[in-house]
């Protein structure tokens, strides 16, 4: 059970810790104190939501033939690609920010409301075995510990990077995560047979495989898996692309704007 528990917060608690971790490192503010009352009020906002869905995670499961978590999962998973484009938008203007702050309260909300639910679900079904509150407890502490530590280490290395290449590095990371996220989202549509199987595209799990510390990791991070399927890696590319396509769009508006108010200011 120890080790169940430690699966699970690589699984669904580590991607919530390197999502805040990004958007600690892509917020324009850098007070300690904000930091804890954004997080905060977003957080229990979603661990709320995530309470409700597994009081009716019964009945959103029979809708849609059986099929509605694996459709609720993936509409979070779009509502989140789209709120990823928007703080790329945003990045690029001068906007105010509260407007941010929503943006990225929203994608920490939706992302507990999605992996919080499951949390919620192994722990309640395993609270009432015998000597299961020590493991659990014992359990939460060592993957809450893991967890923080990587998230501390890429959030300094996002700073770093950001001396260096703007913001625009995690951006692209952030897009990533999102990518890997309905990737994995792909897989529950294709078992209610909602999607084809497409078949795997190659496997990479001789050298690094998906159970692994180090496949956890990237998963959590980008959405690595040794053996993606046709389906999953178009839709990774296509969706990583768009967003890739958009924001340099949007980046040499904003230059071409720029240097037009220099120009007239000199003028």
């Amino acid at each position: 059970m120890l080790i169940n528990t430690l699966v699970l917060f690589l699984r669904d608690i580590l991607p919530l810790f390197l999502l805040v971790a990004m958007l600690m490192a892509l917020s324009p503010r850098s007070s300690d104190r904000w930091y804890l009352t954004w997080l905060g009020k977003f957080a229990l906002l979603g661990i709320i939501l995530g309470s409700l869905m597994l009081k009716f995670v019964d009945v959103i499961s029979n809708q849609f033939d059986g099929a509605g978590l694996e459709i609720l999962v993936n509409c979070v998973n779009l509502m989140n690609y789209a709120l990823v484009i928007s703080l790329g938008w945003q990045s690029t203007r001068h906007l105010s920010p509260r407007y941010w702050n929503y943006l990225s309260g929203g994608l920490i909300t939706l992302m507990l409301l999605q992996n919080g639910a499951n949390f919620l679900i192994y722990f309640s079904g395993y609270w009432q075995q015998i000597d299961a509150p020590t493991v659990l407890l014992l359990g939460t502490l060592l993957g809450l510990g893991i967890c923080m530590s990587l998230a501390v280490l890429l959030f300094f290395a996002l700073l770093l990077s950001r001396q260096y290449f703007g913001p625009w590095m995690i951006m692209s990371l952030l897009v990533l995560f999102i990518c890997g996220r309905i990737m994995d989202g792909l897989n529950l549509l294709v078992q209610v047979d909602l999607l084809p199987d497409t078949g795997s595209m190659w496997n990479s799990a001789k050298w690094i495989e998906d159970n692994s510390g180090t496949g956890h990791l990237l998963n959590a991070l980008v959405g690595y898996e040794a053996s993606p399927s046709l389906l999953q890696v178009l839709s990774y590319l296509c969706l990583g692309l768009l967003a890739l396509v958009l924001f340099v769009s949007l980046k040499h508006k904003r230059l071409r704007s720029a240097d037009q108010q220099t120009l007239e200011n000199f003028l």
